[in-house]
């Protein structure tokens, strides 16, 4: 699905398509280190109870690459056990994402949610990102596992626009999403089809966290 860096510090394609994932640079110590996606960590000691959502991870992101793009967050090729429902919600820059509910098993990028999405993220700019696991309030399965899927992309926009506020370079939460409203989008159906071409491997598999266990 990613293409390959063109020249030192680009990966130039087309606006709307993905830039190559070595183009995102991650820290979990407020930008002291930058590390890469594997490297990141997940708080696997957390147990979300019915109505509420407990945070798996925390991070600030940032685009590495000449290339302007939005910092896109999915989940797919989820895992829920047994017969229990999770909801997964993605925060950017501050900005609360609209929960997504994941049953079952995921095994196809078709089936990937799109969570939430940047502004228009210029080369070394950073924006904070917290990822976060909950429960249905009428959950009422308990002790089952949920690996969320997180799944992160950037998506070239066109120079000088934003694709959620329109300022120009803001690394905020916008109104809208290519393709569709944050209604249409968030939490519900599939993603846009260009994720058809991600594979298993562009979705984080961390260690499952358990539900309700208390």
């Amino acid at each position: 699905m990613s293409l390959a860096a063109i020249g030192a510090g680009s990966a130039h394609a087309a606006v709307g398509d993905d830039v190559d994932d070595s183009c995102m640079a991650f820290s979990q110590d407020a930008g002291t280190t930058w590390i890469a996606q594997a490297a990141l960590t997940y708080d696997t000691s957390i147990h979300p109870i019915p109505g509420e959502f407990a945070k798996h991870s925390s991070f600030q992101v940032k685009n590495t690459c000449d290339t302007p793009a939005k910092f896109q967050v999915f989940t797919g090729f989820w895992s829920v056990g047994g017969d229990g429902t999770a909801q997964l919600r993605a925060d950017i820059d501050g900005k609360t994402g609209t929960p997504a509910t994941i049953t079952g098993v995921s095994t196809s990028p078709d089936d990937a949610k799109l969570l939430a999405e940047s502004g228009r993220l210029v080369k070394d700019k950073p924006v904070a990102v917290n990822l976060y696991i909950g429960l249905p309030a009428g959950e009422t399965a308990q002790s089952f596992s949920i690996d969320p899927g997180w799944g992160f992309f950037l998506n070239e926009v066109a120079p000088g626009t934003d694709p959620g506020t329109g300022d120009g370079d803001s690394g905020s939460l916008g109104g809208s999403l290519s393709g569709g409203s944050l209604g249409d989008l968030f939490g519900s159906g599939s993603a846009s089809g260009s994720l058809g071409n991600a594979s298993k491997s562009q979705f984080a598999s961390a260690p499952a966290v358990v539900a309700n266990d208390r």
